[in-house]
């Protein structure tokens, strides 16, 4: 059977109303294509919100692609007027750029500023569903399959809300079946090209995240995450109070000159490569964003070398490539000879090379942030906060006089390493170190432009300064050994001689935030109240009202933050996720809590 397209979207009319109603005045809709095949569905969902004065501010798509990874050749199955083309073209030529490479997972593409979201799911449709985040408005099953399967639909009624409906192309009996058993309502319905169901939901699943009242919300922190989180609410139209203790924002870890931002990679693909990979690709999307809409943010996409520290890294580094099989246009093995002759880098065993690594001047960014929303951003800096307690379901903001500062329904703590000062009695497992970043002259240096690490780390040119670092500053040192030692550090990753003249550097000192296993933390943060009832699962543990936490980002600030943003942003307002559920859970802030339950319930057992 065949129907695609157009045809497949006016099914939708024999529910008695057309896509169209469905989105009216929604502030988003999401739907799901369980094969995205050539993107014919999905252009036609497009040009029809598009043409919509009625429609949701935001549109999302899931689509899965399990065979051929590239790019489609992407059309609509209908010729649309001229008035309608050139919009409609844009945004096939916007996505055709942006289509994502060739490796298993998710992939969010940010379309027509932010406002359309089609999410890429590379891989099978039936093993990768667990892994979708809801909710989902509308799920086209357009699939091959003689018939639905039983933990399929259980996936999809996870999935759903009240005003869920389907619309499948498998029509049989038993799929009629499972869809009542699986709590929806099953239609069939005979065309010319075919049978297929649609299905609208009877009782509905239990929502265990309850969105804000009100789209208002303090975010504590004006740093690159903070910033980039104001940015996300502010596009979804949430009015935002920025605070921070300093005198201008980006003025801690942000405050560096210039920062770097590439993957990571592991041999088993584990939580901290996938969520740097999805990261990266997050970052350059909005970083691009911010410079088409003319905000002056300041990043290059020059390129990266991870330098292997020895023999031994250089193997594992080698064995990581072969086994994830990752595209060479994002990352690619050079030997010495290639490091010489490709890079001018001399090195003895050979590294990564990352053609699209990004050099990022974070004031900027932050900067760049929060002026492209500035009309929904308050900003309130040198305020600081002593304390914050919470009074029917208001938190309440105090300074060190105890007044009152501030009071708001919705609170986010994306204050680094104070936020544990704030939740002294909340189990985040987050701690902090010391470090030192040296910038020197880069006519000061005779080495190669493109950025490098390894024990250390040199990073390319932004406004005539290259930065180095970050060693950990012990309580002991004194400020010439923290500088003298970035500059030792720096003489043995590109060869003493390289180092010209050492006059003129200047080094700063700020803290970095860690976490426990080296994951951010995003989410909402755990009660601190005892519990009585049994835990097994992250939603298990009850949420303290209306506070998040968006925290704990290591050396991996530039990575994370915009997709970290985005992914608290869509937990706000209900909105599907895009990265893999397992991720989300990853670096749910409540993970400590559930480990420590857990450790707890097996020393109890005999």
């Amino acid at each position: 059977m065949s129907i695609e397209g157009e045809n497949l979207i006016n099914a939708f009319k024999l529910l008695g109303k057309s896509i169209g109603q469905q989105w009216a005045n929604k502030d988003s809709f999401a739907i799901l294509l369980s094969d995205f095949k050539q993107g014919a569905t999905f252009i036609d969902l497009c040009r029809r919100w598009l043409q919509d004065a009625e429609r949701s501010q935001r549109l999302h798509c899931i689509g899965f692609v399990s065979n051929n990874f590239s790019c489609p050749p992407l059309t609509s199955t209908i010729e649309t007027r001229s008035e309608d083309s050139t919009e409609l073209d844009s945004l096939i030529a916007e996505l055709s750029k942006k289509w994502p490479l060739p490796i298993a997972g998710f992939h969010r593409i940010y379309l027509k500023n932010s406002t359309v979201m089609l999410t890429l799911v590379l891989g099978d449709f039936e093993s990768q569903l667990f892994e979708v985040s809801g909710p989902i408005n509308v799920f086209i099953l357009n699939h091959e399959c003689d018939e639905l399967h039983l933990q399929t639909l259980k996936q999809i009624y996870r999935l759903s809300q009240a005003d869920s409906t389907i619309l499948s192309l498998s029509s049989s009996q038993t799929s009629q079946d499972l869809l009542v058993k699986t709590g929806f309502l099953p239609h069939r319905h005979c065309t010319p090209q075919g049978a297929f169901l649609t299905a609208t939901i009877q009782r509905p699943p239990r929502t265990q995240l309850q969105c804000p009242t009100t789209k208002e919300a303090i975010i504590i922190g004006a740093g690159i995450a903070g910033c980039a989180l104001a940015n996300s609410l502010a596009r979804r139209d949430w009015k935002i109070r920025l605070i921070d203790s300093q005198t201008q924002i980006a003025s801690q870890a942000s405050g560096n000159h210039i920062g770097l931002c590439h993957p990571t990679f592991s041999l088993d693909d584990n939580f901290q490569a996938r969520l740097s990979r999805a990261g990266f690709f997050t970052t350059q999307q909005k970083l691009k964003e911010l410079l088409h809409h003319k905000q002056p943010v300041h990043f290059g996409m020059e390129g990266h070398f991870q330098i292997a520290k020895d023999s031994e890294a250089a193997e594992l580094m080698q064995a990581i490539l072969k086994e994830q099989r990752l595209p060479e246009t994002l990352v690619r093995w050079l030997g010495v000879q290639q490091a010489v002759s490709q890079l001018n880098i001399e090195c003895e065993f050979g590294g990564w090379w990352f053609p699209q690594g990004m050099w990022i001047n974070p004031a900027s960014s932050c900067n760049g942030y929060i002026n492209e929303c500035i009309d929904n951003i308050d900003q309130s800096l040198n305020t600081y906060i002593e304390r914050i307690d919470c009074n029917a379901l208001v938190w309440h903001l105090y300074d060190c006089e105890g007044q009152l500062i501030a009071s708001t329904e919705t609170l986010i703590l994306a204050n680094a390493h104070d936020a544990a000062r704030l939740l002294s009695n909340t189990d985040l497992a987050l701690s902090s170190s010391l470090r030192s970043v040296t910038r020197i002259p880069a006519n000061h240096l005779n080495a190669t432009s493109t950025g490098i690490s390894g024990a250390t780390y040199l990073t390319a040119e932004f406004d005539g300064w290259r930065c180095a670092g970050a060693n950990l500053v012990r309580s002991n040192d004194n400020e010439l050994e923290v500088e003298a030692s970035n500059l030792n550090d720096l003489a043995n990753l590109i060869g003493a001689s390289a180092v010209l003249n050492t006059s003129g550097a200047q080094t700063r000192q700020c803290v970095r935030p860690n976490s426990a296993d080296r994951l951010p933390l995003v989410g909402a943060i755990p009660d601190t109240q005892p519990i009585s009832h049994s835990v097994h699962q992250l939603f298990h543990i009850p949420k303290s009202a209306g506070l998040f936490a968006i925290l704990g980002f290591g050396s991996r600030g530039l990575s994370w933050h915009a997709l970290s943003a985005e992914v608290l942003a869509c937990q706000l307002n209900n909105e599907p996720q895009g990265i893999e559920r397992s991720l989300i859970n990853a670096i749910d802030p409540s993970r400590f809590v559930l480990r420590r339950l857990r450790k707890l319930s097996s020393q109890k057992k005999p």
